[in-house]
């Protein structure tokens, strides 16, 4: 064997030894296949028809989940008439107002406001340092709402005494909305336009009659608008 021969016998060992693969590269996702229809899941509402608990009271329904704790800071101005025994003066009232509303069930809720007044002299008997409600608030319509709320002269200063006997004079309420299709309608500007009509009973156990005396019971009450 010469050695031209033996140079093209290690040419085909070679050529059938070394296993040439050529790979292209490529990207895996792992999603689910492509549906050939749309599918619609509704929510389970009726007890009847609950497998788990969780199907009827979800966290989003009755533990609010989003927004359970709202609030703002405003600021309030406006002319109050003060009578100090010598005449009446008018006074403008600069007041901050913190508002906090903290829902813990469906649409139940307990709404409070406290102020801080930068003019003192604009203090009258008959305004708030705070105002406080606790009920159900719900905007939608065909709904029954009901609570009670407390917009009295509550002051910081105030003892237990005192505000037990202005929170005996708070009202509860019961109310009712019913909104106007056809009129929101016809005299909507956009798609947050609408009309309602919202019916409202307010009762108060105690309250001051025109001598500034607490009178009334849980039978002798008085009606408020």
């Amino acid at each position: 064997m010469n050695y031209f021969h033996f140079k093209s016998l290690i040419a085909i060992i070679l050529l059938f030894s070394i296993n040439i693969r050529i790979t292209s590269a490529q990207i895996v996702i792992d999603e689910e296949p492509k549906r050939l229809y749309y599918e619609r899941t509704k929510r389970i509402t009726k007890f009847k028809d609950m497998n788990d608990f969780r199907d009827v009271f979800h966290k989003d329904k009755y533990l609010l989940g989003k927004k359970r704790i709202m609030g703002n800071v405003a600021m309030n101005m406006g002319r109050i008439i003060v009578d100090n025994g010598e005449g009446m003066r008018s006074e403008m009232r600069a007041a901050l107002g913190f508002y906090t509303r903290i829902r813990f069930v469906e649409e139940f809720s307990l709404n409070t406001t406290f102020y801080k007044d930068f003019n003192k002299r604009a203090e009258a008997r008959w305004t708030s340092d705070y105002t406080y409600a606790i009920g159900r608030y719900n905007w939608r319509p065909k709904r029954f709402n009901f609570g009670y709320e407390n917009y009295l002269n509550n002051k910081y200063t105030d003892d237990f005494k005192t505000f037990a006997s202005k929170f005996m004079q708070g009202y509860y309420f019961l109310s009712y909305g019913r909104g106007l299709e056809k009129l929101s309608t016809k005299m909507s500007l956009d798609h947050t336009t609408s009309f309602r009509v919202t019916y409202v009973a307010r009762y108060a156990i105690k309250y001051e009659d025109r001598n500034q005396q607490i009178v009334g019971d849980l039978l002798h009450g008085k009606p408020t608008a």
